[in-house]
């Protein structure tokens, strides 16, 4: 196999693992938002509140969840960081960031791009963890003053 063609297929299969990964995170906080909100709601429509029991099992739930959610976007977010760093490697592999390769006193991609992979572990997860926090925290206070 020549090299291009490895390269090329290279790129292809960790550009797929790399969107089915983003596609985990997003799912994954989807789904415990909709948790966190279902409960939350529940919680406010009941007639009745919980039991003191019932409160301090909920209040752990809540908190196992949240945890472990967060813990798991970590470890997605841990791959797609590994996997971007691979894709900019096959970039550079490719001349992508030269100037005057492709484009007359151009780069294809601008130098900042040569950095993909390498921020930190939990780039790009602000917005999906002040969510999940957000929607656990307001779980557990309806929870204890329900």
């Amino acid at each position: 196999m020549e090299k291009d063609e490895l390269m090329k297929m290279l790129f292809t299969e960790h550009h797929r693992h790399l969107s089915e990964t983003k596609q985990k995170i997003q799912s994954l906080t989807q789904r415990v938002l909709g948790f966190f909100t279902l409960a939350t709601g529940w919680l406010i429509l009941t007639k009745a509140p919980p039991a003191t029991e019932l409160r301090y099992i909920l209040v752990v739930a809540f908190l196992i969840i949240g945890g472990t959610t967060l813990l798991a976007l970590h470890r997605f977010n841990k791959s797609y960081r590994a996997e971007s760093l691979i894709i900019s490697k096959i970039n550079k592999v490719f001349g992508l960031f030269e100037k005057n390769k492709y484009l007359e006193n151009e780069s294809i991609y601008p130098g900042s791009w040569g950095n993909f992979g390498k921020e930190s572990v939990w780039f790009g997860l602000g917005h999906h963890l002040v969510a999940i926090v957000v929607m656990c925290s307001l779980a557990i206070i309806t929870t204890c003053i329900k």
